[in-house]
């Protein structure tokens, strides 16, 4: 079955750059998942990929590269825990082939986030209500 899905053409003018390593969403961000509609309103806080510093100069920094908004969608069902942590990661891996990743350096990533994931998953629950705010699901699209 071939995985659909849609991520709006956008610049990163629609994000500031609030603290190093950190931005927070200036306007809503809609995209299709295997025909589910999201948007990920305004005012969410993101930190990209969660690349260690000694790989970025094989993968790129957190907040550049091809899988910048696959990032954002991952941090934000991470936040949420909108879907299990293996479906989370797996749709991160799915949205960085659809944005360029080449398959190798996604392989990468994903590897690296379903060994280690585990700690930004394990967040205080608080956090994890908070950031349903930030959270629509929009039905079948």
């Amino acid at each position: 079955m071939t995985t659909k899905i849609y991520l709006p053409e956008t610049e990163v003018s629609k994000y500031m750059l609030e603290k190093p390593y950190r931005r927070k969403l200036f306007e809503d961000f809609n995209f299709i998942y295997e025909g589910r509609a999201f948007t990920i309103k305004r005012g969410f806080w993101w930190d990209g990929a969660s690349i260690p510093r000694f790989f970025w100069r094989i993968a790129g920094s957190p907040m550049t590269g091809k899988y910048y908004l696959a990032a954002l969608v991952h941090d934000m069902f991470y936040a949420t825990h909108y879907f299990p942590r293996k479906q989370a990661d797996t749709i991160f891996y799915d949205m960085m082939i659809h944005c360029g990743v080449g398959t190798v350096l996604a392989w990468t990533i994903y590897r690296a986030v379903r060994t280690g994931g585990w700690v930004g998953w394990n967040k205080d629950t608080n956090k994890i209500i908070k950031a349903n705010k930030y959270l629509i699901v929009n039905g079948i699209a």
